[in-house]
């Protein structure tokens, strides 16, 4: 009933003010009486002393009845205040009524304790309050030795009425007061609540995400200043929620579209933002607020999310997993969860490249060492043998010495087949684009190569139409390319076989096709052909001088002019191998 702040201010204002009237109420009432009876008491003590108690005094002894002592006293009824209410009383000394107001004689009156005090010779006091009178009792004694109490007794009814009346007068007073009170409490709480009002309802306002609602406030005390310093505080939260807002937008369009999957538990473990690239990769949909750190992590990671928690207090943790074939790592770092407490982000990169490059980069070295190994030690062990041997035959030491050179050559070409792939990796080589007669090129490669094929009987041919588009790329190079995919036939065609050299123009740009009849390559190994150092049949090629960089040296020479080359092989039946090329337009 009294929740609202305008009518607890209206039950406070009307309970001060009839509190503070009762209060009032209270002590004019007690003044009041304290006053009639203080006043009562020194009226009679100045009444009953000086001429008038002589006078008194003379009327006892000329009339030991009494009865002319009350005649005396009567025409000093003013003076004692005699009326309804107060009476006067001449006793005997034993307390017997002799006469007086408003009493039958003989009539005995309550003994009290001033007329008891008066009897014994002493003195009035103030009568208690809770008594409903008030008295007062005099010793008169004549010079016969005869006593007379006069006693005068007011019954009270007369401050009563006065009471009534004043009380009366309070309870109207109190009446106004409180209705003054309310009307002044509805004002003064109007005045007070119709801003906080105003605040609440623009606190509802910005709850709904609505800013727009502005506190109007003309006063200039604390209410004036509390509406302009909410305006002001509603406009900075404004700004800085849309300020949030954007950052919160920014980051999430990062975390959906970052090529890295980002996977975030607050700190009871619970998934708390996976984005579309972490689910890719884990291949499962996983519920927000629902999955768990273990129901995403347990096949890639033996640590639960406690266990994880205590790894990250010495700093980040990282982790490689494979999924699918592809290598990733995945770094765990923790992160402030807001007042709640430490969760755990992870985001996860693709490293199979990278991965796939170092295995790469180890195999290059492994080959690199086997082969310059071989030559290394056949030179140095026929050196020594030579050297050693100082009465050596001549034909021997020629042979011997023979072998030497072979080996070293063998080793420059394998050195400079190094320093063009490292070349095309850097993008160090010269190539120099300019556009030559494909027919031109595929001549040269076939004279280049001739004399080469006719030495295991093979027959050499070629195919070039007359009227064709140029290539735009290095001629030199491309005859590098063609003579390297047809020296591999030649090695690789038995004594007897076929080669073909083909060119011709299509829609994708000039086609150049090696064709033979040889031992042709298993499908397994078609797929690492381009690969550095890769050869199909090992033994034969190092007897055959070939160091497994030419079919890499092509790939990377035809993919630096922006052509394409592939091959095409069945054991036993032979191998086609196609480069496309440029047109010049």
């Amino acid at each position: 009933m009294f929740k609202g702040l305008q009518a607890k201010m209206v039950l406070i204002l009307v309970l001060l003010s009839v509190l503070s009237m009762s209060v009032v109420g209270v002590v004019l009432v007690n003044s009041v009486g304290s006053f009639y009876e203080d006043d009562f008491l020194s009226q009679m003590d100045s009444f009953f002393s000086g001429t008038v108690l002589t006078q008194i005094t003379d009327s006892a002894n000329a009339d030991e009845s009494g009865e002319e002592l009350f005649d005396v006293l009567s025409v000093y009824s003013s003076q004692l205040g005699l009326d309804t209410y107060r009476n006067m009383y001449i006793l005997s000394e034993e307390g017997n009524l002799i006469s007086g107001t408003n009493r039958q004689l003989g009539q005995a009156l309550e003994k009290t304790e001033n007329m008891l005090s008066a009897m014994s010779g002493g003195g009035n006091t103030q009568t208690p309050r809770s008594e409903g009178y008030m008295d007062y009792a005099k010793k008169i004694t004549t010079d016969g030795g005869k006593t007379f109490i006069i006693y005068v007794k007011d019954t009270k009814e007369e401050v009563r009425d006065l009471l009534w009346v004043m009380i009366i007068l309070i309870i109207k007073t109190v009446v106004i007061a409180i209705f003054i009170a309310c009307l002044l409490s509805f004002i003064l709480a109007g005045a007070i609540s119709r801003p906080i009002k105003n605040i609440t309802k623009s606190v509802k306002k910005i709850q709904e995400g609505d800013f727009s609602y502005h506190i109007d406030s003309a006063s200039k005390d604390e209410i004036g200043m509390l509406s302009e310093s909410f305006n002001d505080m509603a406009q900075v939260l404004e700004t800085t929620l849309s300020k949030i807002e954007d950052e919160r937008e920014k980051l999430s369009t990062i975390f959906l579209y970052m090529t890295d999957g980002v996977v975030a538990f607050d700190d009871r473990g619970m998934l708390l933002h996976i984005n579309e690239t972490a689910s890719g990769i884990l291949g499962r949909p996983y519920i927000v607020g629902a999955a768990t750190f273990e129901a995403v992590f347990f096949d890639y990671t033996d640590l639960n999310f406690e266990e994880m928690q205590e790894k990250l207090t010495n700093g980040t943790f990282v982790s490689e997993i494979t999924i699918n074939d592809k290598v990733y790592k995945c770094d765990f770092a923790d992160f402030s969860h807001g007042n709640k407490g430490r969760g755990i982000i992870t985001v996860i990169h693709d490293i199979t490249e990278q991965a796939e490059i170092d295995r790469s980069r180890r195999e290059f070295i492994a080959n690199v060492s086997h082969e310059l190994r071989t030559p290394l030690t056949n030179v140095k062990s026929y050196t020594e043998t030579v050297v050693e041997n100082s009465d050596m035959e001549e034909d021997d030491k020629a042979r011997f010495l023979g072998v030497v050179l072979s080996e070293t050559d063998r080793m420059i070409s394998i050195v400079k087949d190094l320093l063009v792939l490292s070349r095309l990796d850097n993008r160090k080589m010269d190539v120099v684009m300019t556009p030559f007669s494909a027919k031109e090129a595929v001549i040269d490669v076939y004279n280049a190569m001739k004399i080469e094929a006719e030495k295991h009987n093979q027959t050499i041919t070629y195919e070039a139409p007359e009227d064709m588009a140029q290539v735009l790329g290095d001629k030199g190079r491309i005859e590098q390319v063609l003579v390297n995919v047809v020296s591999n036939s030649v090695k690789y065609t038995p004594d007897g076989g076929e080669i073909n050299i083909n060119v011709a123009e299509g829609d994708e740009g000039i086609i150049f096709t090696v064709k033979d009849n040889g031992m042709g390559i298993p499908e397994e190994s078609l797929k690492h052909i381009f690969e550095r150092f890769y050869r199909v049949d090992k033994a034969r090629s190092r007897e055959q001088g070939g160091t497994g960089l030419g079919l890499s040296i092509a790939k990377e020479i035809v993919e630096a002019h922006g052509g394409t080359i592939k091959m095409e092989s069945s054991v036993g039946r032979g191998t086609t191998v196609t480069i496309v090329l440029r047109k010049n337009k």
